[in-house]
């Protein structure tokens, strides 16, 4: 919906800082899902260590925004209750075969902060990381995997909140792996204003002021790994997202929908 809104403290990030946080959020699925389907031998359960390089390519939905491409690096760990995946660092509260509850704090990846290096936004303000308390849990069925989640932003960038919930289900074939899933978020209206809203003194002839209220971000992929040694893996990613109106509707964004491409090889010792 569209209103005057309150100014907003938005504070600056560097580029570098920006882009290297939105590159670990891209790698959380694909590096967890190459690091669970690689066979483990007892000692590895109760620690691991994997590297790894990848690149993506996303479309931005804001006004004017180009198209990002990057390659990074992978890096995950994780020593008996504790893990550190991308750019989440927590640990487990329970874990057996088939349940796994866990608490960590990583970035919010839910927005843009560079809103896609757009000229024609570059007057705004620019957008903070802001960093999240999430807790989670994942359960292994007999048809599939499921996942719920809550997370808090800790770092009094835009106070918002989300709840998740999402499922998918891998079908194994010999060094082959295929998993389709599905996530839908609800975020709160403070993380999603952050984002998408417009202050009073960033309103042009062109750009209204406006207050996003809270919406629901739905998204589908399939991953394909390819397994080229029992320590090594090849993982491929297509993932479409779609945003509600409180998103779409903001003067700012250019559409409702956008895709991302991943590619990343990683190597567990």
């Amino acid at each position: 919906m569209s209103s005057l809104q309150n100014q907003n403290s938005k504070n600056s990030l560097s580029p570098t800082l920006t882009v290297c946080a939105a590159l670990f959020g891209a790698v959380l699925s694909g590096s967890s899902l190459a690091n669970e389907d690689i066979k483990q031998s007892p000692r590895q359960d109760e620690s691991s260590f994997s590297v790894g390089v990848g690149t993506f390519s996303v479309e931005s939905i804001y006004v004017g925004g180009e198209e990002q491409n990057n390659v990074f690096p992978i890096l995950s760990a994780r020593y008996k209750r504790f893990y550190l995946q991308g750019f989440e660092l927590g640990a487990d509260l329970y874990r057996d075969n088939r349940l796994r509850v866990k608490l960590g704090v990583g970035g919010d990846f839910a927005g843009d902060r560079d809103r896609g290096d757009s000229d024609e936004l570059s007057d705004m303000e620019e957008l903070d990381l802001a960093i999240l308390a999430n807790l989670s849990m994942d359960y292994k069925s007999p048809v599939g995997l499921w996942k719920v989640g809550i997370a808090q932003d800790v770092s009094n960038t835009h106070d918002g909140y989300s709840f998740s919930a999402g499922y998918s289900l891998p079908y194994r074939h010999q060094k082959w792996i295929i998993k389709p899933d599905l996530t839908v978020s609800w975020q709160s209206a403070g993380a999603l204003d952050y984002y998408y809203g417009v202050d009073l003194d960033e309103v042009t002839q062109d750009r209204a002021a406006y207050e996003a209220d809270a919406d629901i971000i739905t998204r589908l992929g399939l991953q394909v790994g390819y397994n080229v040694s029992p320590k090594l893996m090849l993982m491929g990613g297509v993932y479409q997202t779609w945003y509600g109106d409180e998103i779409s509707n903001s003067p700012i964004v250019e559409t409702d929908s956008s895709s991302r491409v991943s590619l990343m090889l990683s190597y567990r010792f």
